[in-house]
């Protein structure tokens, strides 16, 4: 990280072209008291949540752990994480001070290497909440498809049905007759079979009079 050539009025053309084009390069110029005097776009740009910085003391939107940028020696680096609250960043700073003018240059931290890794991994947790939000899907399509199912046969239960007076088959909407274990099973309500206390009397003294 370079020392903006000549910084502030003394800037060069180049160097000022340079930072004010840049938005990964963050540069803040100070007065002896801290406070920001310039700032690229870039800075501005990435402060803005926190307001104008220009004109207000850096530390105003430093982190407290990082406020020790603002007593480094000239061409001390530190890791310093800008913003407060929800608007937080870290930058790779050094800080250039020729006894008439102090600069603080931020770059991003971290190499291409590790950008890449940070991508890749982001990129796997992506995937793996997509296929989660699938599967999620499939079980709330099945689940709300199941609901279907039971809604409608409540609401077949739940009407008036033409039951015959001597077997008790129940007639469709299709005027077929069935028993009401084939109607019940046909309309996804599952049966098992058992005998209520009447009938489990009844069989049982059949099979006592069959055995003798």
């Amino acid at each position: 990280m370079d020392k903006p050539g000549g910084a502030g009025r003394g800037r060069s053309d180049a160097a000022a072209r340079w930072l004010d084009a840049s938005r990964s390069t963050q540069a803040f110029r100070l007065d002896e008291t801290g406070v920001v005097t310039e700032a690229n776009p870039g800075a501005l740009e990435r402060l803005r949540p926190c307001g104008d910085v220009v004109g207000r003391p850096l530390a105003d939107v430093l982190a407290p752990e990082s406020l020790d940028i603002l007593s480094a020696q000239d061409g001390e680096e530190r890791l310093v994480t800008f913003g407060r609250g929800d608007v937080r960043y870290t930058l790779a700073c050094r800080l250039f001070d020729d006894g008439t003018e102090r600069w603080i240059l931020g770059e991003p931290a971290g190499t291409d290497a590790d950008l890449e890794t940070e991508l890749r991994r982001t990129n796997n947790e992506l995937a793996v909440l997509a296929r989660e939000h699938a599967r999620q899907a499939v079980e709330l399509r099945a689940a709300l498809e199941e609901r279907e199912r039971a809604r409608w046969t409540l609401e077949r239960i739940g009407e008036f049905l033409s039951i015959c007076m001597s077997c008790g088959a129940l007639k469709t909407d299709t005027d077929d007759w069935k028993s009401a274990s084939a109607f019940l099973a046909e309309n996804g309500v599952a049966l098992s079979h058992g005998y209520c206390p009447p009938c489990a009397e009844r069989a049982l003294r059949e099979l006592e009079e069959q055995l003798g």
